[in-house]
């Protein structure tokens, strides 16, 4: 179980992940640090999804992510407006 403000994109919309989320975690810990805030704070998956993206930047066309995000039903996701089709399908 990771806690949401450190999830990676993997996580949130249920792809197999490893011990890379982690790291991940690890330097979003490490950022804080050196910010002395929370740099992502999200209420949902939802939220989170979005605050990645517009963060890290979106997927490539040939990522697992892009072909997740798209099998989910998001067909335009370089527009975040388009995210909220995705309320529904993540929990």
């Amino acid at each position: 179980m990771v806690t949401r403000w450190y999830r990676p994109l993997e996580v949130v919309i249920g792809l197999k992940y490893d011990e890379k989320i982690d790291v991940f975690a690890a330097a979003l810990i490490y950022l804080e640090m050196i910010h002395g805030k929370e740099i992502i704070q999200s209420e949902t998956n939802m939220d989170q999804l979005h605050k990645l993206l517009s963060i890290c930047g979106y997927p490539t066309q040939n990522s697992r992510e892009y072909l997740t995000l798209k099998k989910l039903g998001v067909d335009h996701i370089h527009d975040p407006s388009k995210l909220e089709e995705l309320t529904v399908k993540i929990s």
